[in-house]
């Protein structure tokens, strides 16, 4: 075994542990938000929850690629 398997194989872990990463920092992006309130000011704008929660998971996933 050389180091480039090794490292190939330590990638190739990685990428399994991604989407979990990924909903750990939306989890906390939100639960950030409504600790400190301001999750009430951008739902009382008329934007949908949905948005709300879809562009938390985009800001997720941009901070792990």
């Amino acid at each position: 075994m050389n180091g480039n398997l090794i490292a190939f194989i330590i990638l190739q872990m990685l990428i399994v542990h991604i989407p979990l990463l990924v909903a750990l920092v939306t989890g906390d992006l939100i639960s950030g938000e409504a600790n400190m309130g301001t999750i009430r000011m951008l739902a009382s704008k008329p934007i949908s929850l949905a948005h709300i929660v879809l562009s938390k998971f985009l800001a997720g996933v941009i901070h792990y690629f």
